[in-house]
C-alpha cells in the first residue's frame, strides 16, 4: 500500500479522547466508584498517545532511522559495525519498500548518509548497506534518477575494482543491477564508464573461483543492459550484449546442470531484436 492510500491518524480524536479521560469522571451516580485518574496517569497517557502518532506517520519514522543510520561509527570494530547496521538496513528496507518511501528517503538526504558510508569503502560496512541501494532503485524510475545524479553508479563500478571480497562485489553489481533495469539514462552511463566490462571481469573471476552466486548475478546484470536499451541506442553506445552474453551462455553451458538457472534465465528473456 502506498503511503498516499495509509490512513491518516486523528489527532484531534486523541485530545478529546483525553479531555474524555480526564474530565468525564464521577458525572453520573454509578461513576462514584471510579477514582479521579492521578497526575501520573494522566502524563502517561498523554505520552502514549504522543508515540502512537509518532509511529503511526511514516515520514517521522523514515527520518528516525535515517538518522539510525547516520549515527553508525564505521570506524568501529566490524562485528560491532554489521551488527548496527544490519538493524539500520533491515529497519529501513522494512519502510522504503513502498516506493513512495523510498523517493522520501532521497529527498530526506538518505543518500548522503549512504554515500557517505560507502566512500570509508569498508567491505563490511559496504556488504550491509549495498542492498538498501538496491531496495530503493527497484522498478522506481524517480530513484533511478537521483542514484544516477549522486554518482551511484560510478562508485559501484570502480568499487569493483577496489575490492577483493567477493561478497562485497556481488552486492555492488545487485545494486547496478536495480540501478540500471529498465532506465535508459542509467544504461548510458553504465556503458560510458565501462560497467559492462568490469561485470564482465568480476564474472571471470568469479567463474575461477567457482562463485555460483556471484555469477549468477553478472549474469543478470549483463541480460539487463541489453534488455534495458532500445536497438538503436545500443547501437549508437557501440555494445553487442548479444555477443558477450552468447560467450557467458557457452561457458554456462559447459556444465548445464550447475548452471541451470542462470542459463534458464538467459533463455527466458531474450534481448530484443536489432
Amino acid at each position: 500500500m502506498s503511503k498516499k492510500d495509509q490512513p491518516k491518524v486523528d489527532t484531534g480524536a486523541f485530545g478529546q479522547l483525553l479531555a474524555l479521560a480526564t474530565t468525564a469522571q464521577g458525572d453520573r451516580e454509578t461513576d462514584q466508584s471510579i477514582p479521579p485518574m492521578s497526575e501520573d496517569n494522566r502524563k502517561w497517557l498523554e505520552q502514549a498517545m504522543t508515540d502512537f502518532t509518532k509511529d503511526s506517520d511514516p515520514i517521522k519514522k523514515l527520518k528516525c532511522r535515517i538518522a539510525n543510520l547516520k549515527d553508525v561509527d564505521v570506524s568501529k570494530g566490524d562485528s560491532e559495525v554489521k551488527e548496527e547496521l544490519v538493524v539500520a538496513v533491515d529497519n529501513l528496507i522494512n519502510l522504503v519498500c513502498d516506493i513512495d518511501l523510498a523517493l522520501d528517503f532521497c529527498k530526506l538526504d538518505g543518500l548522503n548518509v549512504v554515500m557517505d558510508i560507502l566512500s570509508k569503502e569498508n567491505d563490511v560496512a559496504n556488504i550491509s548497506v549495498l542492498p538498501l541501494i538496491s531496495e530503493i532503485a527497484q522498478n522506481n524510475p524517480p530513484v533511478q534518477k537521483e542514484l544516477l545524479k549522486q554518482n551511484f553508479i560510478e562508485y559501484c563500478i570502480k568499487y569493483l575494482d577496489k575490492t577483493s571480497n567477493n561478497v562485497a562485489k556481488l552486492k555492488a553489481i545487485s545494486a547496478l543491477s536495480a540501478m540500471v533495469k529498465a532506465f535508459p539514462p542509467a544504461v548510458i552511463k553504465f556503458v560510458k564508464s565501462d560497467g559492462h566490462t568490469k561485470v564482465l571481469e568480476t564474472f571471470e573471476a568469479a567463474w575461477n573461483a567457482g562463485d555460483d552466486r556471484l555469477i549468477h548475478r553478472c549474469v543478470i546484470t549483463l541480460a539487463n543492459i541489453g534488455r534495458s536499451a532500445a536497438p538503436e541506442l545500443i547501437q549508437r553506445l557501440h555494445i553487442q550484449p548479444d555477443q558477450f552474453l552468447r560467450l557467458i551462455y557457452d561457458r554456462l553451458n559447459e556444465d548445464p546442470q550447475r548452471y541451470a538457472e542462470s542459463i534458464a534465465y538467459l533463455q527466458e528473456n531474450p534481448l530484443p531484436a536489432n
